[in-house]
């Protein structure tokens, strides 16, 4: 699956134009300046993930909103990031560890075998020794 691009100013526009149409905007101040706030809330999301929110909004599901006046911008940058993440597919599983063996006692033959082993090892080491020092 391919990543989706961001939504284009103009794009994000027309996903924004259901919101204000919908909602009493206050007297929040110049138009373009509200508008530009709303386009740095959808910047760099996609388009899918903004009109999400916008119809999330317009039905009433977004829990913190009351429905009276249009959400803020912050409100809406919010609601945007969570169906955007929505839509991630979810992360791949984590690699599960199985836990090691069991550790056997080593048998009184082993023992004996690894205690050879060091007096040979020993011996050999004593013999370099001897013949370096000569």
């Amino acid at each position: 699956m391919s990543p989706t691009p961001p939504a284009t100013t103009d794009q994000c526009k027309s996903a924004l134009r259901a919101l204000f149409s919908t909602f009493s905007t206050g007297d929040k101040g110049e138009p373009a300046e509200i508008i530009a706030t709303y386009l740095i809330a959808c910047s760099g999301y996609p388009l899918r993930a903004i009109e999400q929110a916008v119809i999330r909004f317009i039905r009433g599901e977004v829990d913190a909103h009351d429905g009276r006046f249009v959400p803020t911008s912050a409100e809406l940058s919010r609601e945007i990031s969570r169906c955007f993440t929505s839509m991630l597919p979810p992360p791949a599983p984590r690699a599960v560890w199985l836990p090691s063996p069991e550790r056997q006692e080593p048998t009184e033959a082993s023992k004996v075998n690894v205690r050879a082993r060091l007096e040979q090892l020993k011996q050999q080491i004593a013999e370099r020794q001897m013949k370096e020092a000569t």
